[in-house]
């Protein structure tokens, strides 16, 4: 699919199941790295401002057969640490929904900073919704 504004690939550079097209863009991995970039300086300026940047990394259906994108999840989670930043990881599988590095497993340092939902990624994208807009942020 294409994007309807730029005729860019509508799509993350990522390999899917069974994606005999997949095609790699050095430009969305450039993006990826400099979005990031920008996230680890802004964390940085706020910690200066004596504020914490807030972010919450939302993982929907990696499980171990997609363990890129779990590594992916936890390294950009402790690269924004390391910039003093107050980082979350909400990761949504149905069977593997905990941390998998040993700082971010049950009984790790930083367990606290996973929050696991044993769900399927509709079923809990709804709830979430549903919980979100239910709630009064006053």
């Amino acid at each position: 699919p294409r994007c309807i504004h730029c005729d860019g690939p509508a799509r993350p550079a990522i390999l899917m199941f069974g994606d005999g097209d997949w095609l790699d863009f050095d430009s969305q991995e450039s993006r990826w790295f400099a979005w990031t970039a920008a996230l680890e300086s802004l964390s940085t300026k706020r910690q200066l401002e004596g504020e914490k940047l807030k972010v919450v990394i939302l993982e929907c259906g990696a499980g171990n057969n997609v363990p890129t994108v779990r590594r992916t999840s936890e390294w950009t989670m402790k690269k924004l640490r390391k910039a003093q930043a107050d980082v979350k990881l909400i990761r949504v599988n149905p069977e593997l929904p905990l941390g998998d590095s040993t700082e971010l497993r049950p009984c790790g340092e930083d367990e606290s900073r996973v929050i696991p939902i044993m769900s399927g990624a509709l079923a809990a994208l709804k709830k979430i919704d549903e919980a979100l807009f239910t709630r009064s942020f006053d």
